[in-house]
């Protein structure tokens, strides 16, 4: 048996991460459908399928160390369907459900992806954003098949009708992929339909309204059933909009849902207290500064709760928002002010953390 750490190009010390890793990477290079008709490349997919069985468990991999390798499957494929090794991949459109009967034609791709871009506020309250797209609908001429009449239609020979065919991995791996001959359609077309040429879809604009939810978070995404691209026998895909959060120049928001502001306050409130107005999603907010009861400092927190983010999509119950305060001192001070401010006396009781770092003792004059 060749050396399986050298088929997954891995040192013999590598961790189970980083034999998963350059799996996949290797999976993806030599995989039998970006490689069509590369006997070299299904071999060496054959190769490495067969090492990252072995040495992605633990048991198999210590037999193979010492010298004796099962050559069952015991626990099965560590991916089911084969599917998993793509996952993070599926922008490429690699590896789409290759062991269903009359799969998309590979040139098709069922789904719309659709990038919607709102503001904090929006996410917050919900909206409704108007979007165009263009659609593959079915044919209506040919009703999806692409064939001019009914007898133009010609069951493959190669997959015999199912759309894919199964390749087998030496002993121990057998999948099914799409088949090469009719792009997983499942049959042949003698004479093309006239309106899409073969195709079997139109393409037309549409336009639709779609509802994004209050407390939506960046990144996730929407799902609309049946209103994405025609792929077969009257299955349309998904249109998923991707939602895309802005930034608000005055309001973050945190990773558990907190929201976060700065504001500055004036030197006179600062020292005297008295009332502040900050924004929040849910309006304009006033806060009374007590020095009497709350003592604060530059750089000061304020947690207010219930005036933050929902808790979850839909939801009327908010997380907190966190209000920093940075004091801004006047830019110009007559001299009488500045006179009154010098008759502040520094010592232990007005000062004092500056005492405290100086030590009682410090001549301050």
């Amino acid at each position: 048996m060749e050396d399986l750490y050298g088929i997954l190009e891995v040192e013999k010390t590598a961790t189970k991460e980083e034999i998963k890793k350059s799996y996949r990477n290797l999976a993806k290079k030599y995989h039998p459908d970006i490689n069509k008709n590369d006997k070299e490349a299904e071999e060496k997919f054959k190769k490495v399928s067969m090492a990252y069985d072995i040495l992605s468990d633990d048991k198999k991999r210590k037999e193979y160390d010492y010298g004796k390798v099962n050559n069952g499957f015991g626990g099965g494929n560590p991916f089911q369907n084969f599917s998993d090794i793509f996952t993070g991949f599926s922008d490429f459109g690699f590896f789409n459900n290759h062991t269903k009967r009359n799969q998309e034609n590979e040139n098709l791709n069922k789904n719309i992806n659709i990038r919607i871009n709102i503001t904090l506020q929006e996410a917050f309250s919900g909206t409704t954003k108007r979007v165009k797209y263009y659609q593959n609908i079915m044919c209506k001429d040919c009703s999806g098949t692409g064939c001019e009449g009914k007898e133009d239609k010609e069951t493959c020979q190669k997959c015999k009708g199912r759309g894919s065919i199964n390749v087998t991995m030496g002993q121990y791996i057998s999948m099914a992929i799409t088949c090469d001959e009719c792009n997983g359609v499942g049959y042949k077309i003698k004479n093309k339909c006239k309106t899409c040429n073969g195709k079997r879809i139109n393409v037309v604009e549409k336009t639709i309204d779609i509802k994004i939810p209050r407390g939506i978070f960046n990144g996730n995404k929407i799902h609309l059933k049946g209103a994405g691209h025609f792929y077969s026998e009257n299955n349309y895909g998904d249109i998923v909009a991707l939602i895309i959060v802005e930034e608000d120049k005055e309001i973050k928001i945190l990773n558990n849902r907190e929201t976060y502001s700065e504001i500055f306050i004036p030197f006179s409130i600062f020292i005297c207290g008295g009332k502040i107005k900050f924004k929040t999603l849910h309006g304009i907010k006033e806060y009374e500064i007590d020095l009497e009861k709350n003592r604060i400092g530059n750089g000061s927190k304020l947690r207010f709760n219930g005036l933050g983010f929902p808790e979850h999509e839909t939801s009327y119950n908010y997380t907190a928002h966190y209000l920093r305060l940075f004091v801004e001192f006047p830019q110009k001070i007559d001299d009488e002010i500045k006179e009154k401010i010098k008759e502040i006396e520094i010592n232990k009781e007005t000062y004092p953390k500056y005492f405290e770092k100086i030590g009682e003792n410090f001549n301050v004059n």
